[in-house]
């Protein structure tokens, strides 16, 4: 996913003072908020060259949430959450100078 993740919220420790992120249930890691409610996938639409500055971006660059993106992406390669589930994403601003520069390189 290009990011790296910290394997204490991943599989649990005191310091995190959870059970890890890996031993979530289905429903609480695509829950919108996660397992407390408070802690939203979250992110930006970003846009390529080729893309039309009023349609949807080509993808979501993620600024929260990734620990749980991660399982759900593992769990739907192994078939365990079908690839059609729904995943709510708090949008956050994405930044127009940052995609119109991308768009225009």
């Amino acid at each position: 996913m290009g990011v790296s993740l910290n394997s204490k919220q991943m599989f649990g420790s005191p310091q995190v003072g959870h059970g890890g992120v890996n031993n979530l249930s289905d429903e609480y890691l695509i829950r919108f908020g996660g397992p407390k409610g408070n802690d939203p996938i979250s992110g930006s639409r970003f846009f390529q060259q080729a893309d039309d500055l009023t349609a949807p971006g080509s993808g979501i660059r993620v600024e929260g949430g990734h620990h749980r993106l991660e399982v759900i992406r593992q769990r739907t390669e192994y078939g365990q959450i079908s690839s059609d589930t729904l995943i709510e994403v708090l949008k956050k601003q994405e930044n127009r100078d940052e995609n119109n520069k991308m768009h225009q390189s």
